[in-house]
Protein backbone atom coordinates (compact mmCIF):
# COMPACT_ATOMS: atom_id res chain seq x y z
CA UNK A 1 0.00 0.00 0.00
CA UNK A 2 1.42 3.39 -1.25
CA UNK A 3 1.92 5.94 1.47
CA UNK A 4 0.63 8.46 -1.11
CA UNK A 5 -3.06 7.28 -1.62
CA UNK A 6 -5.80 6.81 1.22
CA UNK A 7 -6.37 3.55 3.00
CA UNK A 8 -9.18 2.64 0.89
CA UNK A 9 -7.38 3.12 -2.41
CA UNK A 10 -4.49 1.39 -4.08
CA UNK A 11 -2.20 3.71 -5.64
CA UNK A 12 -0.98 3.69 -9.58
CA UNK A 13 1.21 6.63 -8.96
CA UNK A 14 5.22 7.72 -9.25
CA UNK A 15 5.91 5.89 -6.10
CA UNK A 16 4.78 2.40 -7.42
CA UNK A 17 6.05 0.18 -10.01
CA UNK A 18 3.86 1.10 -12.30
CA UNK A 19 3.31 4.94 -12.71
CA UNK A 20 0.06 6.49 -13.36
CA UNK A 21 -2.24 9.39 -12.62
CA UNK A 22 -5.15 7.22 -11.42
CA UNK A 23 -5.91 5.57 -7.78
CA UNK A 24 -7.78 2.53 -7.70
CA UNK A 25 -10.92 2.44 -5.22
CA UNK A 26 -11.31 -0.99 -3.81
CA UNK A 27 -9.21 -4.46 -4.56
CA UNK A 28 -8.30 -5.64 -8.30
CA UNK A 29 -9.22 -2.43 -9.34
CA UNK A 30 -13.11 -2.73 -8.46
CA UNK A 31 -14.87 0.57 -7.96
CA UNK A 32 -14.14 3.60 -10.81
CA UNK A 33 -10.92 4.95 -11.03
CA UNK A 34 -10.25 8.67 -9.87
CA UNK A 35 -7.59 11.45 -11.72
CA UNK A 36 -6.41 13.35 -9.79
CA UNK A 37 -5.89 15.73 -12.75
CA UNK A 38 -9.87 15.91 -13.36
CA UNK A 39 -10.30 16.18 -9.92
CA UNK A 40 -8.46 19.48 -9.78
CA UNK A 41 -10.19 21.04 -12.73
CA UNK A 42 -13.80 19.86 -11.43
CA UNK A 43 -12.72 21.16 -8.18
CA UNK A 44 -11.77 24.74 -10.43
CA UNK A 45 -15.00 24.53 -12.53
CA UNK A 46 -16.97 24.12 -9.08
CA UNK A 47 -14.94 26.99 -7.27
CA UNK A 48 -15.46 29.62 -10.26
CA UNK A 49 -19.23 28.70 -10.16
CA UNK A 50 -19.24 29.58 -6.02
CA UNK A 51 -17.63 33.15 -6.29
CA UNK A 52 -20.07 35.97 -5.92
CA UNK A 53 -21.10 37.76 -9.72
CA UNK A 54 -19.10 41.10 -8.24
CA UNK A 55 -16.50 42.68 -9.78
CA UNK A 56 -13.87 41.97 -7.46
CA UNK A 57 -13.67 38.51 -8.15
CA UNK A 58 -13.05 38.77 -11.79
CA UNK A 59 -9.20 38.05 -11.28
CA UNK A 60 -9.91 35.02 -9.01
CA UNK A 61 -12.80 33.69 -11.27
CA UNK A 62 -10.71 33.79 -14.75
CA UNK A 63 -8.29 32.02 -12.97
CA UNK A 64 -10.44 29.28 -11.61
CA UNK A 65 -11.62 29.13 -15.37
CA UNK A 66 -8.00 28.68 -16.87
CA UNK A 67 -7.39 26.13 -14.73
CA UNK A 68 -10.15 24.13 -15.15
CA UNK A 69 -9.86 24.25 -19.12
CA UNK A 70 -6.15 23.51 -18.77
CA UNK A 71 -6.76 20.76 -16.30
CA UNK A 72 -9.52 19.33 -17.83
CA UNK A 73 -7.35 18.48 -21.19
CA UNK A 74 -3.94 17.71 -19.03
CA UNK A 75 -6.49 14.69 -17.54
CA UNK A 76 -7.61 13.52 -21.00
CA UNK A 77 -4.07 13.20 -22.40
CA UNK A 78 -2.98 11.56 -19.33
CA UNK A 79 -5.84 9.23 -19.42
CA UNK A 80 -4.37 8.66 -23.68
CA UNK A 81 -1.19 7.99 -22.53
CA UNK A 82 -2.40 5.19 -20.14
CA UNK A 83 -4.77 3.48 -22.05
CA UNK A 84 -2.04 3.45 -24.66
CA UNK A 85 0.49 2.00 -22.34
CA UNK A 86 -2.22 -0.98 -21.55
CA UNK A 87 -3.24 -1.23 -25.08
CA UNK A 88 0.42 -2.00 -25.88
CA UNK A 89 1.37 -4.34 -22.93
CA UNK A 90 -1.96 -6.45 -24.26
CA UNK A 91 -1.12 -6.48 -27.69
CA UNK A 92 -3.75 -4.30 -28.82
CA UNK A 93 -1.54 -1.92 -30.48
CA UNK A 94 2.11 -2.45 -31.57
CA UNK A 95 3.06 0.96 -30.54
CA UNK A 96 2.17 3.99 -29.11
CA UNK A 97 -0.09 5.64 -32.02
CA UNK A 98 1.52 9.08 -33.83
CA UNK A 99 0.30 12.23 -34.95
CA UNK A 100 -1.57 14.61 -33.12
CA UNK A 101 -4.04 14.26 -29.99
CA UNK A 102 -7.31 13.66 -32.33
CA UNK A 103 -5.14 10.99 -34.45
CA UNK A 104 -4.19 9.21 -31.07
CA UNK A 105 -7.69 9.34 -29.41
CA UNK A 106 -8.86 7.94 -32.32
CA UNK A 107 -6.20 4.92 -32.93
CA UNK A 108 -7.28 3.75 -29.08
CA UNK A 109 -10.56 4.37 -29.58
CA UNK A 110 -10.51 1.83 -32.60
CA UNK A 111 -7.95 -0.26 -30.83
CA UNK A 112 -10.91 -0.62 -28.01
CA UNK A 113 -13.46 -1.10 -30.72
CA UNK A 114 -15.17 2.50 -29.70
CA UNK A 115 -16.81 5.26 -32.09
CA UNK A 116 -14.58 8.03 -33.38
CA UNK A 117 -14.27 11.73 -31.89
CA UNK A 118 -16.21 13.79 -33.33
CA UNK A 119 -13.95 16.30 -35.30
CA UNK A 120 -16.04 19.04 -34.75
CA UNK A 121 -16.90 18.65 -31.17
CA UNK A 122 -13.29 18.20 -30.72
CA UNK A 123 -11.82 21.09 -32.33
CA UNK A 124 -14.75 23.00 -30.73
CA UNK A 125 -13.52 22.11 -27.38
CA UNK A 126 -9.94 22.52 -28.14
CA UNK A 127 -10.38 26.08 -29.87
CA UNK A 128 -10.99 26.97 -26.23
CA UNK A 129 -8.06 25.64 -24.73
CA UNK A 130 -6.14 27.12 -27.62
CA UNK A 131 -7.23 30.53 -26.66
CA UNK A 132 -5.06 30.08 -23.37
CA UNK A 133 -2.32 28.06 -24.40
CA UNK A 134 -1.79 30.17 -27.92
CA UNK A 135 -2.66 33.44 -26.84
CA UNK A 136 -0.71 36.70 -28.34
CA UNK A 137 1.00 38.61 -25.54
CA UNK A 138 -1.74 40.29 -23.22
CA UNK A 139 -4.49 38.28 -25.25
CA UNK A 140 -5.63 35.97 -21.67
CA UNK A 141 -5.79 38.97 -19.73
CA UNK A 142 -8.45 40.74 -22.24
CA UNK A 143 -10.25 38.10 -23.03
CA UNK A 144 -12.88 36.92 -20.80
CA UNK A 145 -13.75 32.89 -20.22
CA UNK A 146 -17.02 32.45 -19.12
CA UNK A 147 -18.33 29.43 -16.92
CA UNK A 148 -20.62 28.01 -19.84
CA UNK A 149 -16.93 27.89 -21.55
CA UNK A 150 -15.16 25.70 -18.99
CA UNK A 151 -18.22 23.61 -18.13
CA UNK A 152 -18.37 22.53 -22.01
CA UNK A 153 -14.75 21.96 -22.09
CA UNK A 154 -15.08 19.59 -18.27
CA UNK A 155 -17.86 18.13 -19.52
CA UNK A 156 -16.47 17.21 -22.93
CA UNK A 157 -12.64 16.07 -21.82
CA UNK A 158 -14.82 13.85 -18.94
CA UNK A 159 -17.06 12.29 -21.33
CA UNK A 160 -14.12 11.10 -24.10
CA UNK A 161 -11.78 10.08 -20.84
CA UNK A 162 -15.13 7.63 -19.77
CA UNK A 163 -15.80 6.67 -23.39
CA UNK A 164 -11.59 5.76 -24.22
CA UNK A 165 -11.17 4.66 -20.48
CA UNK A 166 -11.32 0.74 -19.89
CA UNK A 167 -12.57 1.01 -16.30
CA UNK A 168 -15.24 3.41 -14.99
CA UNK A 169 -13.78 6.99 -14.14
CA UNK A 170 -15.37 8.76 -11.31
CA UNK A 171 -14.96 12.24 -10.07
CA UNK A 172 -14.03 12.69 -5.91
CA UNK A 173 -15.44 16.39 -4.99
Amino acid sequence: MCVCAPAQFLCCCSCSPRQGIFWFKGVGMRGPAYCTTLDDAYFFLNQSIGLPDIPSTVPLRQRYLRACILFSWIALEETLNYVVEELVSKRRLLCEPRGGLLDRLNAVRDARRVAPIDQREFLDARNTRNLLTHATSGEVENRLLTIEQARRVFEYCLKVIRETYPYEVGIRI
